[in-house]
């Protein structure tokens, strides 16, 4: 009974130590930037460690001068290990200190950039600005930031008041918007058509939009 403890137990054992050791390497396989190189340690460690179980081990069994000489085995296995895995080493001490910094694996957040942009509506250049802007668009058509600043240099400096218009209201039209960013577009809108075009019309219609998309809410008071 107790032999076949034994056994299964060392069965356990071993296939727990398998398993533990397999989900190291796949894991390392898969964040490692080298993956071949990373092979190549794996088969050198067991090399090394091999080398050590049936050289250096049964030397120090032995004592005496040969115990000295299984030491030094020991310390040169021992060296070439650390030479071999010593950027790994390094890299597991630094980065738990550099991921508050930088974030770590984690993968940056896709967002629209609108530098280049603004860069090109402040020297003046309204249509590339535009182009820019409508190159971040494709990407992501729900951004209001980017809605907003189209309109506005539609409205604003190419004096455009009906293509802002439409940009808006192709926004406020999508399936499911944001109601604040609707009210907001809206809003927006009427201004321009009071400052730039002196239309109170238009602006009336364009809040009047607001009441009947959301009416008893708190956006169309």
């Amino acid at each position: 009974m107790n032999r076949t403890f034994e056994i299964v137990s060392g069965v356990l054992g071993v296939a727990f130590l398998l398993a533990v050791t397999g989900w190291v390497f796949v894991r390392a396989f898969k964040s490692s930037e080298d993956p071949p190189k990373l092979i190549f340690k794996w088969i050198f460690t067991a090399a090394v460690v091999g080398f050590m179980f049936k050289v250096a081990v049964p030397e120090f069994e032995k004592g005496g001068y040969d115990a000295i000489h299984g030491l030094s085995l020991t310390l040169i296995c021992g060296l070439a290990m650390a030479v071999t895995w010593r950027h790994s080493i390094i890299e597991i001490i630094v980065k738990p200190f550099a991921s508050l910094y930088d974030g770590g694996n984690e993968k940056p957040e896709l967002k629209p950039y609108y530098s280049i942009a603004i860069s090109k509506r402040k020297q003046g250049k309204f249509l590339e600005a535009v182009v820019e802007i409508r190159r971040q668009l494709a990407r992501f058509p729900n951004d209001m930031e980017g809605v907003m600043l189209l309109a506005g240099i539609q409205a604003e400096d190419l004096k455009d008041l009906p293509g802002a218009e439409i940009t808006l209201n192709h926004f406020c039209d999508q399936p499911d918007p944001p109601p604040k960013q609707v009210a907001a577009a809206m809003n927006h809108l009427a201004d321009w058509q009071l400052k730039l075009a002196q239309d109170a019309d238009s602006a009336r219609a364009a809040l009047e939009k607001i009441i009947m998309r959301f009416p008893d809410t708190e956006l169309s008071l």
